[in-house]
């Protein structure tokens, strides 16, 4: 007998919501006392284990179905590419004093994001390195994107409160290691509002405040950087970053099996260059 079955896509949990999932990480497991308030997805070899939820609390009120932490058999998706033809301005080298973003004279980028024309607020950054008291700040209701070559350490506030068309999805930052650092690393400092969606597939992950973060965090490790840990039991993380406010469509497609397609039967010794089946 020779059966079809179709493959189709069978996301699992995670990548069912309409967020995206709070952490996602592409080496080992979440380390460190952070909790996540949101889904935590870990690639492994083997999707079929389970891994442990320790590491998740519900948030109040809770979503319908439960945040999960999952392993999944998938790797991340390619990053944006970097925007070419931005003002020279926006091409900069180091970001290590507080500046509030966008600045008066920058020029804005028409996208289409969700179906619609929006301004986009583009920067390239080498290094972001604040030291402690100075912060970015990006202006609530404005989309900023930060395309970062190397690593981030300091403090980034952007906080949606009382601005209606504002949200966690308009701030997002890739990060590709163009600069070739062995060790690229993402560390956020202080304890300011923090909504923003962050997409750094080779650097090392973490943030010493306590449910200041909004939105979600996708890299190699999470928890990793010795001088960037968190308080035992603080929520590093809280789910809350939009599929559809992403500048480009990140969310994996997921193999599974359908039903059968149509079968038919023929003897077992069938040469299948002559199979009736085909």
């Amino acid at each position: 007998m020779v059966v079809t079955i179709p493959i189709l896509d069978a996301p699992p949990l995670a990548f069912k919501r309409n967020t995206v999932p709070a952490l996602w990480i592409s080496e080992g497991t979440a380390d460190g006392d952070a909790k996540f308030e949101g889904d935590v997805v870990e690639v492994v070899a083997r999707p079929e284990c389970d891994n442990i939820q320790d590491k998740i609390k519900q948030p109040t009120p809770a979503p319908s179905r439960d945040y999960e932490a999952q392993f999944v058999g998938v790797f991340f998706p390619n990053l944006p590419p970097i925007p070419t033809g931005l003002p020279s301005g926006q091409n900069i080298p180091l970001l290590n004093t507080s500046q509030t973003f966008p600045r008066p004279g920058d020029t804005p980028t028409t996208r289409t994001i969700n179906g619609q024309s929006v301004q986009v607020y583009e920067y390239i950054v080498n290094n972001i390195n604040l030291s402690v008291g100075d912060k970015i700040t990006i202006t609530r209701g404005q989309r900023v994107v930060f395309y970062v070559r190397g690593n981030i350490q300091g403090a980034i506030e952007h906080n949606c409160a009382g601005e209606p068309d504002c949200k966690p999805g308009n701030l997002q930052i890739y990060a590709d290691n163009g600069l070739g650092s062995l060790d690229p690393q993402i560390c956020l400092t202080g304890n300011q509002i923090l909504q923003a969606f962050i997409f750094a597939p080779d650097y090392s992950l973490g943030n010493t405040g306590d449910r200041n973060f909004f939105g979600a965090a996708w890299g190699k490790n999470w928890g990793e950087i010795t001088d960037c840990a968190s308080n035992s039991g603080a929520v590093a993380v809280t789910q809350g970053v939009e599929w559809t406010d992403l500048i480009q469509d990140l969310k994996p497609q997921f193999p599974r099996l359908g039903k059968i397609a149509n079968w038919c039967e023929e003897p077992i010794d069938t040469d299948p260059t002559v199979s009736m089946c085909d």
